[in-house]
């Protein structure tokens, strides 16, 4: 996590938290009232805008300890060359349970650990049908950003916007919008929305990824997950929806991913979704492993992600995604029913009449 603009300074300036120290016992800090934590929900705004960042923080609406809180980011940028400044200041969703992930290799998905973002490769070897790229590109220079609010008295719908040059011929648009309100099982804070608006002239392979979670068995000797644990409530489960995990475990096409561990649940499922002139790849779903030490909360950790192969072509390709995520896990916190909310979600109407057609 060294920085070229680290320098024997920054310990002094890391010593600065303990500045009230030197304050005197009579001193009002040591006697002012504050709020119980953890904050009740009722007591956060959500969703919460902060246009000077272009963030969009979501507090769950949730009690603790299945609240989550993270924030939708677009428009953060480092303005000069700083080791992984794209994971550090540009993915799509910030979250204070599960963190983020680093690269730890130029190589391959597995060491680009694309959590809350979408890669985009160009180079998958010859004869790969999965599309594991050599190398990948995310977002690191957001354009063009800005805050979406929707109209009306009393709306409450608000959603991200950027654009990045992922190659010359590669134009992605991006919006991020939290899910208000309750679908179903869930609750407020539950879901966003991923819609990606691709035109391309290279045949591309991607991946959307959702909130990367420590992916270690919470029993025995905490070895690496794999499938799914009935006894214990955890584990991957990749499927298409309405169908169940041994059902879908045949198949080599899923449209959502699911994990679950000791620290929360995080998923992804494609939503299809298309302006009505427009036609949407088919997807495919994935729990990815991350190279070791790749998270910089947990040793080992996985991404559920959706994939799509796009050739080149005039007309501009659609992909859209609903991410879940809730923090902790308790046999209370409803989890399944809410998960199973996700292919209810669409596109709100007042995005849709701002979209490009």
């Amino acid at each position: 996590m060294a920085e070229a603009y680290n320098s024997p300074g920054s310990p002094y300036w890391a010593m600065k938290a303990f500045i009230p120290l030197a304050l005197p016992p009579d001193h009002p800090f040591w006697s002012a009232n504050t709020p119980e934590l953890p904050i009740p929900p009722s007591l956060l705004p959500s969703p919460h805008p902060i246009p000077n960042a272009h963030m969009i923080i979501v507090h769950s609406s949730r009690p603790s300890p299945s609240a989550h809180t993270y924030a939708l980011a677009s428009g953060q940028y480092a303005g000069f060359v700083m080791r992984h400044a794209a994971e550090k200041y540009s993915k799509f969703a910030y979250s204070a349970t599960f963190g983020f992930c680093v690269p730890t290799g130029a190589y391959g998905l597995q060491q680009t650990s694309p959590d809350s973002t979408l890669a985009l490769s160009d180079d998958a070897e010859s004869g790969n049908e999965n599309g594991n790229g050599n190398h990948w590109r995310v977002r690191r220079v957001p354009l063009d950003a800005k805050i979406i609010r929707e109209e009306g008295e009393g709306a409450k719908g608000v959603a991200l916007y950027a654009r990045w040059d992922a190659w010359k011929d590669v134009d992605v648009q991006t919006w991020l919008l939290p899910v208000i309100g309750e679908v179903d099982g869930s609750k407020e804070g539950d879901w966003h929305i991923h819609i990606h608006r691709i035109t391309t002239g290279r045949e591309l392979w991607t991946s959307d990824g959702g909130f990367s979670i420590r992916a270690q068995s919470s029993v025995g000797t905490h070895r690496k997950m794999s499938g799914w644990d009935e006894d214990n409530d955890e584990g991957f489960e990749v499927r298409t929806p309405g169908e169940s995990a041994a059902e879908d475990a045949s198949k080599d096409i899923a449209t959502s991913a699911l994990i679950r561990s000791s620290v929360g649940t995080s998923g992804i499922i494609s939503l299809p979704w298309c302006p009505s002139d427009a036609t949407c790849p088919p997807p495919s779903a994935e729990a990815n492993h991350t190279a070791p030490n790749s998270s910089i909360m947990f040793s080992h950790s996985a991404i559920p992600a959706i994939r799509h192969h796009l050739v080149p072509r005039e007309e501009a390709y659609w992909l859209v995604s609903g991410v879940f995520a809730l923090s902790g896990k308790s046999k209370e916190d409803g989890w399944r029913a809410a998960w199973e909310a996700g292919p209810k979600l669409t596109v709100p109407e007042w995005l849709v009449g701002v979209l490009p057609k």
